[in-house]
């Protein structure tokens, strides 16, 4: 799964400042209803014709995306929910720490992306001409990661900027309009076409306060000279860009490749920021679907406080979603939605166990909501697995996939369980393949498929791919974790390598005591006046040579072991076997040990006096080596562990 979800908001609407009083829901009386459109789920206090038209707008940005993209993907594996209220004041319940503290900006609304869904919170009865400016800006966001593996940082900002200036008014719904503050501050600062081309996430043109919005600004004019210089833009040659950037090119020798010279190229460009109009392009939306007719239900009071409980979770409010959610329970008790939830609440507390018994109860209610079905198997993944539990979750994971085949977690769950057993480890590779082309912009699903080519053989395929990850990389983060695998890949191979060179000197020992025990096979016989043995000598005796021969036992065994490293999130102790699960950014590998007091145990500094591995290791950072097994439920036997700082 990917880190903490970033917070956007939109225009500051309000100049007064309170704190928020903690509270579970709005009055019991106020009446909350669910719109659900072709694509958007809209749960509102604000009214059925609000809420309708709500849904309506994201359906025709939608249709806008699409119709400009026309190959592009433009529905997520997970839902979207939006919470369309009223007015400020409920905004406020939903998102109270932007009121908690004085001088905080109070946002028209915000955009909270998630593994499992994705929310909307904003308020409808804002005046302002584009008031969701900076929630379609992140929804562009989500789309762009749905469908590239890497978009420069430029290019990703710049098509966000560019579609969330679209204009959604029915027959005036088009692209193009441009942005007075965008202009303005062109005309006041420039950053080089070299530096825009190449900034990443840790550029200061990208981060520093005073340079960031002439980097959106400069980025949303390269994006729209694109599409729609000269009313039909260059967009075959940035598909063109697009495809070399891909492929791990560098985003400024690409440009130079399909674009040409930089120096001239800047010329033209600087020519078009400076004119005064701009190609406005309507959109006509080939849309079937009727607001009008979209189904629309009351909710009851448990769900509409299972609704709100669950955004709060979402948005990192425990003691909100918790009293929200313990009050949709004492309202319906046979109500699945809440447990889900409190099963999430717990499970990013890190109480795996108690959120698993929250997930166990949602499935007893016959929940039909996959993200149920997939917690649940992912709590019991990390937990010792027997073969009965093995079946068990791999049975809850495809239940998920069958609920909800765009959802890409599942399959890469689902693909590290099944490359445990070398007679599954083709449909992990084909499982772990599909979450890449599901979410292409999630690093952690190419390194899942790494992880399972290398570990199922495809050494040279995987490198290959962790090269890509780097080149691809859009954060610190994922650079380290891209690094990281490259150094496990590259001992891996030195290992097979290793283990390859031993066979090898064990097949040539091999066939030069075959011909050793042929000719001293046939001497006997010709002492013996026998005729000669030719490819067909009986071997001497297991443990003793052939005549003339000194007995050997060949070279020592070696031990070869693959590498891994991440933190513990779970261990499991039965007698003297040891089970544990090193959970690496987000992927999980279940390593065992016979006996754990064989493991080789090493740490900075001295080893605690009372050091016990089943109590010590949890939540633990290490670094393991271990032997790969096929055929058991795990991968691995554990040889060393280094608890690290």
């Amino acid at each position: 799964m990917p880190g903490p979800a970033r917070w956007f908001f939109a225009a500051v609407v309000a100049l007064g400042v309170c704190a928020a009083s903690l509270r579970a829901a709005p009055a019991a009386a106020e009446k909350w209803i669910e719109v659900r459109s072709p694509h958007f789920i809209v749960v509102s206090n604000a009214g059925e014709k609000q809420a309708r038209q709500a849904a309506d707008q994201f359906e025709q940005f939608r249709v806008v995306f699409q119709t400009a993209v026309p190959k592009a993907r433009v529905d997520p594996g997970q839902p979207l929910i939006i919470l369309a209220v009223k007015n400020e004041k409920s905004l406020k319940e939903l998102i109270p720490q932007f009121w908690e503290k004085k001088g905080n900006m109070h946002p028209i609304g915000v955009f909270q992306a998630g593994a499992d869904k994705h929310y909307v919170a904003l308020r409808l009865d804002s005046s302002e001409d584009n008031p969701f400016r900076v929630i379609y800006h992140e929804y562009v966001h989500l789309l762009v990661n749905l469908n590239f593996s890497w978009v420069p940082v430029w290019l990703n900002e710049g098509l966000a900027e560019f579609f969330s200036s679209a204009t959604l008014k029915g027959s005036e719904t088009g692209l193009g309009k441009a942005d007075v503050n965008h202009l303005y501050l062109l005309q006041e600062k420039r950053i080089p076409l070299e530096g825009l081309l190449s900034a990443d996430a840790s550029s200061p043109y990208y981060n520093e306060a005073n340079r960031a919005s002439v980097f959106y600004a400069e980025s949303w004019a390269l994006t729209h000279y694109l599409f729609l210089d000269k009313g039909t833009g260059h967009r075959q040659q940035l598909m063109d860009y697009l495809a070399l950037v891909q492929q791990g090119g560098n985003p400024g020798e690409a440009f130079r490749k399909i674009f040409g010279d930089l120096k001239q190229f800047q010329k033209v460009f600087d020519s078009y920021t400076s004119q005064s109009r701009y190609f406005y392009v309507p959109v006509k939306l080939d849309r079937k679907d009727d607001a009008n007719a979209y189904p629309v239900r009351e909710l009851g009071a448990a769900e509409s406080a299972a609704a709100r409980g669950d955004f709060y979770v979402h948005t990192n409010r425990p003691a909100e979603a918790k009293l929200a959610l313990e009050e949709a329970m004492k309202l319906d008790p046979k109500l699945a939605a809440p447990r889900e939830s409190m099963g999430l609440l717990l499970y990013r507390q890190g109480q795996r166990e108690d959120a698993l018994k929250w997930y166990s109860e949602a499935l007893e209610l016959d929940s039909r909501n996959f993200l149920a079905y997939f917690f649940h198997a992912q709590l019991s993944f990390e937990g010792r697995l027997t073969p009965e539990m093995v079946d068990a979750t791999k049975k809850d994971l495809r239940k998920s996939i069958e609920l909800n085949p765009k959802f890409a977690a599942a399959y890469g769950v689902l693909a590290q369980l099944l490359a445990m057993r070398a007679e599954s480890a083709n449909e992990a590779l084909k499982l772990a393949k599909q979450a890449t082309e599901l979410e292409p912009g999630e690093m952690h699903h190419h390194i899942v498929f790494a992880r399972i080519l290398l570990e199922t053989g495809h050494a040279a395929e995987a490198r290959i791919l962790g090269q890509r990850i780097l080149a691809a990389a859009r954060s610190q983060e994922e650079r380290a974790m891209a690094h990281d695998f490259l150094e496990n890949a590259a001992r891996y191979e030195q290992e097979l390598a290793e283990r390859k060179q031993l066979e090898e000197e064990l097949r040539r020992q091999r066939e030069e005591a075959r011909k050793a025990a042929e000719e001293a096979a046939a001497a006997r016989a010709r002492e013996a006046g026998e005729a000669p043995v030719v490819n067909g000598a009986t071997p001497a005796p297991a443990g003793r040579a052939p005549a003339g021969q000194t007995a050997s036992a060949g070279p020592p065994a070696r031990r070869v072991t693959a590498p891994g490293e991440g933190r513990v999130s779970a261990v499991s102790c039965s007698g003297k076997t040891l089970d544990l699960t090193l959970e690496y950014y987000g992927i999980k590998t279940s390593l065992h040990s016979e006996d754990l007091w064989k493991v080789e145990y090493t740490t900075y500094g001295q080893m605690p006096k009372d050091f016990h591995p089943c109590t010590y290791l949890k939540g633990r950072n290490v670094k393991v080596e271990y032997t790969v097994k096929t055929g058991v439920a795990y991968a691995g036997e554990l040889v060393s562990i280094e608890i690290q700082k």
